[in-house]
């Protein structure tokens, strides 16, 4: 606990309502501004502007990820909008400004006028904690998404990197019949010892309609109309890969395909374990900050 440190939640969506609560159980003042509207929202200090939350407190706390269109702040606040140029206006020397894919623009001011700061997803602790999140996440909306079960299904995960390996994991628990694609040879060994069939990427149009779940974690335009001209409206698409995803989702709505971008996932299945993970990693800096 620190009784002089004074923390903002600013943005983002449920996620910073736990982060917010969880710093708040461990002692920390906290004030919020343009927060999604909750009933799970305790009652912090509520800021009348940016310019209040930032002038009372050290620490502000953006949202993950900081931006969706590189202009302002990811909020799920209908009523508020903040530019990061506002933002940038109102950071002092004096602030610690942490959040999750910070911009290269907000990144290089930060630095120009020493302002400290720490981006969650550079930590590898808090990528893997939330591949997890994504991969869980993934799983239930292919569940939700399907007319036939998961499990003794065959399911296909397209790249075998941090998320792709938890994803297959959890998938294996479920006794699908599995099989991993991707680029890297010695991934695809790696998948392979494991138990899983593998074959690599060269090979996917001739493999594709094998399989009643497609699970892409690769991010780049990969199932072309090509590609998704071989599946039946009966097979289930994931796509978990970072925006604008892994396929053409033109041809895919054309068609009638049953195929599912599914973006941020850790804030919209998973906002309080996901927020509690942040907010401990928060805790942490600051320990190390005050040691």
């Amino acid at each position: 606990m620190n009784d002089n440190l004074n923390i903002a939640v600013i943005g983002g969506d449920l996620r910073q309502i736990y982060i917010a609560d969880h710093l708040c159980e461990n002692g920390y003042s906290v004030t919020v501004y343009g927060t999604v509207q909750s009933s799970l929202l305790k009652p912090h200090r509520i800021a009348a502007s940016l310019a209040h939350a930032l002038d009372i407190c050290d620490v502000i706390v953006c949202p993950t990820p900081f931006s969706k269109n590189g202009s302002y702040l990811f909020t799920e606040n209908e009523e508020i909008s903040i530019t990061n140029s506002l933002l940038e206006q109102t950071l002092t020397p004096n602030h610690f400004v942490v959040g999750g894919d910070f911009t290269k623009d907000f990144l290089n001011y930060c630095l120009f006028h020493q302002i400290e700061y720490y981006d969650f997803m550079k930590d590898d602790v808090i990528a893997i904690e939330n591949a997890v999140a994504t991969a869980e996440g993934a799983i239930a909306i292919a569940i939700q998404s399907s007319s036939i079960n998961l499990s003794k299904s065959r399911c296909l995960v397209l790249g075998f990197g941090r998320c792709g390996k938890i994803l297959a994991r959890k998938l294996d628990g479920f006794q699908t019949s599995l099989t991993i694609s991707t680029r890297n040879t010695s991934s695809l060994a790696y998948g392979n010892s494991l138990g899983y069939e593998v074959f690599p990427l060269s090979e996917l149009k001739d493999n594709l309609s094998n399989f009643d779940y497609i699970f892409n974690t690769i991010p780049s335009m990969l199932l072309t109309q090509e590609y998704l001209s071989k599946l039946s409206p009966e097979t289930t698409i994931i796509d978990i890969a970072s925006s604008p995803g892994g396929l053409d989702y033109d041809y895919a709505k054309k068609h009638h395909l049953n195929a599912h971008l599914c973006l941020g996932i850790p804030g919209k299945i998973s906002p309080k374990a996901t927020g509690i993970i942040l907010s401990n990693a928060l805790l942490k800096k600051l320990k190390e900050r005050s040691d």
